[in-house]
C-alpha cells in the first residue's frame, strides 16, 4: 500500500469513529432532551398545586378565626403535611 492510501484510510476510521460517537451523543441528547421536557411538564404540575395549595392556606386563616383549638391543630396538621410534600417536590425538581 502506498503511503496515501494508508493515510487515506486512518481518515476514514477516524472518520468511522467520529460518526459513532457523534450518534451516541445525539441519542444521549434526545433522551436527556424528553427527560427535560417530562420534568418541566412535572414542574408546572408542582406550581399548580402550589398555587392551589396557597389558596387553600388563605382560605383556612380567613376561617381560622371561627374554629376550635381542635379543628386549627387538624388544619395545621394538614397543612404542615401538604408543606412538606411541596418541599420533597421542589427537592425532586432540584436534583
Amino acid at each position: 500500500m502506498s503511503e496515501t492510501h494508508e493515510h487515506i484510510e486512518r481518515i476514514q476510521q477516524k472518520l468511522h469513529l467520529l460518526l459513532r460517537q457523534w450518534n451516541t451523543l445525539r441519542r444521549e441528547y434526545d433522551k436527556l432532551q424528553k427527560e427535560n421536557a417530562l420534568l418541566r411538564q412535572q414542574e408546572t404540575g408542582y406550581q399548580e398545586t402550589i398555587a392551589q395549595l396557597n389558596r387553600q392556606v388563605e382560605v383556612l386563616q380567613v376561617t381560622a378565626s371561627t374554629l376550635t383549638d381542635a379543628d386549627k391543630k387538624t388544619m395545621e396538621k394538614k397543612i404542615n403535611s401538604y408543606i412538606r410534600e411541596i418541599d420533597r417536590c421542589i427537592a425532586l425538581l432540584t436534583e
